[in-house]
C-alpha cells in the first residue's frame, strides 16, 4: 500500500495542466499580439501616406493648372505705349496704349483736352507723323482728351504692317488740322534688320506736313516746296494720295508743305496763285525761288527743284 502511494506521488495528475505549457502558451500569444499591432500600425501608416501624397498630387496640380492659367494670361496679354506729340500748336499732347487680349487690341488714348465736349476724330494711319497716309483702322472719337477702341486684330498683324501712326485731328469739320500723332513702334516685335532697314529709310526720306510758317526755316538745310491743295479738287487729291502713298521716296532734305487753297488767300496773293494744284518752292524767308502747276506724283515734284 506504501508502494502504491508512493507510485502515485510520484505520478502527474491527471486532468491539470503543466507549468511549462502555460508559459509557453503566454508567450507565443504575447508575439502574435505583437505581430498583429505591428502589421495594423504599418498598414495605417501605409493609408495615411497613401492619402497624404493623394492630397500632395492634388495641390501640385491645382497650383500647376493656376501657374498655367496666369502663365497663359500673361502671354495673351501684351501692351504697346505710343506717345501722341502736340501738332499745330495745340497743346494736345499725351499717349495711347495698345493692349492686346485673347487676339484683340484695345486702343486707349489719352491727351490733353480740346474744346470741351468737341468730337475729334481718331485713326491708325499707314505711315508715319507728321503727315501719315491713308486712314488704316479708324478709332472712337476723342472728347474731353479720351476715347477708347477694341480692334478686331492683334499686336502681332499690326507688327506685320508698320510703319503706322496714331493720328488726331481738330474736330469733324476740321479734319486737316492735326493736333496730335505718335507712330507705333512694336519692341521687340521686330528684329534687328528690319529696324536696321526701317532707320535707314526713315534717314533717307524727306517729309510731308501741314502748312506752318515756322516749317520755311527747313529751307536752310534743305529745301520746301508749298503744294496749294483743295479738297474738292480731283489732281490735287490723286497728288495728295501719291505723295502719302510713296512718302520714302522724297528725298532727304526735301519738305512739301500742304497749303489749303481755300483758307490761306494771303499766301495766294504772295505767289500769284491763281489755280488749285499749284507748287511753289521758296527759300527760309519765304521768297519765291520757282512755281509751277500740276505735278502728278513725286517724281516730277522733284525733277522741277531747284
Amino acid at each position: 500500500m506504501q508502494n502504491d502511494m508512493m507510485q502515485d506521488a510520484g505520478a502527474p495528475m491527471q486532468g491539470k495542466p503543466s507549468f511549462p505549457w502555460i508559459i509557453g502558451a503566454i508567450v507565443v500569444a504575447a508575439v502574435v499580439g505583437t505581430l498583429y499591432f505591428v502589421i495594423k500600425s504599418d498598414e495605417e501608416s501605409g493609408d495615411e501616406a497613401m492619402m497624404e501624397s493623394s492630397k500632395d498630387s492634388a495641390m501640385m496640380k491645382e497650383d500647376g493648372d493656376a501657374m498655367k492659367n496666369e502663365g497663359g494670361s500673361m502671354m495673351e496679354r501684351q501692351e504697346v505705349t505710343v506717345i501722341l506729340e502736340e501738332q499745330n500748336a495745340s497743346g494736345q499732347k499725351g499717349k495711347a496704349m495698345l493692349s492686346e487680349t485673347d487676339g484683340k487690341t484695345k486702343v486707349t488714348i489719352a491727351i490733353e483736352a480740346g474744346a470741351a465736349g468737341i468730337a475729334q476724330p481718331a485713326h491708325i494711319h499707314v505711315g508715319a507723323c507728321p503727315a501719315p497716309g491713308a486712314v488704316k483702322y479708324p478709332l472712337s472719337n476723342i472728347v474731353d482728351g479720351r476715347s477708347e477702341t477694341v480692334l478686331d486684330i492683334s499686336l502681332a498683324t499690326l507688327a506685320k504692317e508698320l510703319p503706322l501712326a496714331i493720328n488726331a485731328h481738330k474736330s469733324k469739320d476740321d479734319a486737316k488740322t492735326y493736333v496730335s500723332c505718335g507712330n507705333i513702334v512694336m519692341n521687340g516685335m521686330k528684329d534687328a534688320a528690319m529696324m536696321k532697314s526701317d532707320t535707314a529709310m526713315m534717314a533717307k526720306a524727306g517729309s510731308y506736313e501741314t502748312y506752318e510758317a515756322s516749317k520755311l526755316a527747313m529751307a536752310k538745310e534743305g529745301k520746301v516746296v508749298l503744294f496749294f491743295r483743295a479738297s474738292w479738287c480731283p489732281t490735287c487729291r490723286a497728288l495728295d494720295a501719291d505723295i502719302r502713298k510713296n512718302l520714302s521716296a522724297i528725298p532727304a532734305g526735301v519738305t512739301i508743305l500742304d497749303v489749303d487753297y481755300d483758307r490761306y488767300a494771303d499766301l495766294k496773293k504772295r505767289y500769284g496763285v491763281t489755280t488749285q494744284h499749284t507748287l511753289v518752292q521758296v527759300d527760309a524767308d519765304g521768297n519765291e525761288v520757282t512755281k509751277w502747276i500740276g505735278s502728278q506724283n513725286i517724281e516730277e515734284i522733284v525733277s522741277k527743284l531747284k
